[in-house]
């Protein structure tokens, strides 16, 4: 099983940002939600990271690590292949 650790994640005008404890970097446009995509800065802003994924509460949008990395192809949609967690 390939099990990544969040290390940090951030925004810039067009993407989300994660990057793992081992240096892999996803980016996934905000165009793919509508949500975000017709968010304001400061509303794209005001994340939480939990352990399984980001969470906008003023947009109540929720996203979970193990998607983000998927779509990106860092592994397969399996439990057995693919653990994402966000560890402080």
């Amino acid at each position: 099983m390939k099990r990544f650790y969040i290390d940090k994640v951030w925004i810039d005008d067009t993407c989300l940002w994660i990057e793992t404890k081992d240096g892999r970097r996803v980016c996934t446009p905000f165009s793919k939600w509508k949500g975000l995509e017709n968010a304001t800065k400061a509303q794209r802003d005001d994340f939480i990271l939990g352990y399984t994924g980001i969470h906008w509460p003023s947009l109540d949008e929720d996203l979970g690590y193990e998607g983000l990395f998927v779509d990106a192809g860092l592994c397969e949609a399996t439990p057995e292949e693919c653990s994402v967690v966000c560890e402080p």
